[in-house]
Protein backbone atom coordinates (compact mmCIF):
# COMPACT_ATOMS: atom_id res chain seq x y z
CA UNK A 1 0.00 0.00 0.00
CA UNK A 2 1.47 3.31 -0.66
CA UNK A 3 1.43 6.89 2.07
CA UNK A 4 -2.47 7.17 0.37
CA UNK A 5 -3.55 4.69 2.70
CA UNK A 6 -3.10 6.62 5.66
CA UNK A 7 -5.92 9.35 3.98
CA UNK A 8 -8.76 7.30 4.58
CA UNK A 9 -11.02 8.28 6.81
CA UNK A 10 -11.50 6.58 10.18
CA UNK A 11 -14.92 6.42 11.88
CA UNK A 12 -16.15 8.68 14.97
CA UNK A 13 -18.38 7.08 17.74
CA UNK A 14 -21.40 9.48 18.44
CA UNK A 15 -24.05 8.96 21.01
CA UNK A 16 -27.10 9.41 19.39
CA UNK A 17 -30.42 8.75 20.87
CA UNK A 18 -28.95 7.07 23.47
CA UNK A 19 -26.85 4.91 21.53
CA UNK A 20 -23.21 4.90 20.27
CA UNK A 21 -23.41 4.86 16.33
CA UNK A 22 -19.25 4.30 14.81
CA UNK A 23 -19.88 6.84 11.87
CA UNK A 24 -17.40 6.77 8.82
CA UNK A 25 -16.42 9.72 6.32
CA UNK A 26 -17.22 9.52 3.13
CA UNK A 27 -14.78 8.83 0.25
CA UNK A 28 -13.33 10.16 -2.89
CA UNK A 29 -15.94 8.49 -4.93
CA UNK A 30 -19.04 9.55 -3.08
CA UNK A 31 -18.36 13.10 -3.25
CA UNK A 32 -21.98 14.04 -4.92
CA UNK A 33 -23.54 13.12 -1.52
CA UNK A 34 -22.26 15.77 0.11
CA UNK A 35 -23.82 17.94 -2.72
CA UNK A 36 -26.69 20.04 -1.22
CA UNK A 37 -27.63 22.99 -3.89
CA UNK A 38 -28.93 25.65 -1.60
CA UNK A 39 -30.83 27.18 -4.03
CA UNK A 40 -32.82 24.29 -4.75
CA UNK A 41 -36.76 24.00 -3.69
CA UNK A 42 -36.84 22.13 -0.37
CA UNK A 43 -38.22 19.15 -1.26
CA UNK A 44 -34.66 18.38 -3.05
CA UNK A 45 -32.66 19.74 -0.40
CA UNK A 46 -34.57 17.17 1.49
CA UNK A 47 -33.77 14.54 -0.46
CA UNK A 48 -30.26 14.89 -1.08
CA UNK A 49 -29.79 15.18 2.77
CA UNK A 50 -31.76 11.97 2.77
CA UNK A 51 -29.55 10.31 -0.10
CA UNK A 52 -26.17 11.32 2.47
CA UNK A 53 -27.79 10.53 5.68
CA UNK A 54 -28.40 6.92 3.72
CA UNK A 55 -24.90 6.86 3.05
CA UNK A 56 -23.20 7.15 5.58
CA UNK A 57 -25.39 5.44 7.66
CA UNK A 58 -24.98 2.43 5.31
CA UNK A 59 -21.54 2.43 5.40
CA UNK A 60 -21.31 2.71 8.59
CA UNK A 61 -23.33 -0.04 9.73
CA UNK A 62 -22.99 -2.44 7.36
CA UNK A 63 -26.39 -4.21 8.71
CA UNK A 64 -28.74 -1.67 8.62
CA UNK A 65 -31.56 -1.84 6.61
CA UNK A 66 -33.31 0.66 4.38
CA UNK A 67 -36.69 -0.10 6.55
CA UNK A 68 -34.78 0.75 9.65
CA UNK A 69 -33.06 3.81 8.54
CA UNK A 70 -36.60 5.06 6.76
CA UNK A 71 -37.93 4.81 10.07
CA UNK A 72 -35.53 6.96 12.54
CA UNK A 73 -37.17 9.63 14.39
CA UNK A 74 -37.48 12.92 12.71
CA UNK A 75 -35.92 14.04 16.40
CA UNK A 76 -32.37 12.54 15.45
CA UNK A 77 -32.04 13.85 11.67
CA UNK A 78 -30.20 16.89 13.41
CA UNK A 79 -28.02 15.19 15.96
CA UNK A 80 -27.51 12.58 12.71
CA UNK A 81 -26.94 15.41 10.54
CA UNK A 82 -24.61 17.10 13.01
CA UNK A 83 -22.03 14.22 13.15
CA UNK A 84 -22.00 13.75 9.31
CA UNK A 85 -20.73 17.39 8.82
CA UNK A 86 -18.12 16.69 11.86
CA UNK A 87 -16.73 13.43 10.63
CA UNK A 88 -16.59 15.83 6.86
CA UNK A 89 -14.55 18.59 9.06
CA UNK A 90 -17.25 20.93 8.38
CA UNK A 91 -17.42 24.03 10.88
CA UNK A 92 -20.37 24.79 12.94
CA UNK A 93 -20.48 28.01 10.92
CA UNK A 94 -20.40 26.09 7.67
CA UNK A 95 -23.64 27.40 5.22
CA UNK A 96 -24.33 23.68 4.23
CA UNK A 97 -24.38 22.81 7.80
CA UNK A 98 -26.89 25.63 8.14
CA UNK A 99 -29.24 25.11 5.83
CA UNK A 100 -29.30 21.60 6.45
CA UNK A 101 -30.47 22.36 9.71
CA UNK A 102 -33.07 24.62 8.14
CA UNK A 103 -34.20 21.59 6.16
CA UNK A 104 -35.04 19.46 8.75
CA UNK A 105 -36.67 21.78 11.33
CA UNK A 106 -39.23 23.04 8.75
CA UNK A 107 -39.69 18.78 7.62
CA UNK A 108 -39.92 18.57 11.75
CA UNK A 109 -42.60 21.60 11.48
CA UNK A 110 -44.25 19.55 8.94
CA UNK A 111 -44.28 16.56 10.73
CA UNK A 112 -42.73 14.25 7.62
CA UNK A 113 -40.03 12.27 7.68
CA UNK A 114 -37.21 13.54 5.00
CA UNK A 115 -37.84 11.66 2.06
Amino acid sequence: MSKLSQLQGKGTVFKIGGIDIELKPLRVDELEFLSIDEKAPLEDQMKASKRLINKVLKNSISDATDEEISNISLEHMQPIMEAIMKIHKFAEGDKRLSKIKDVIKSKQSQGKAPE
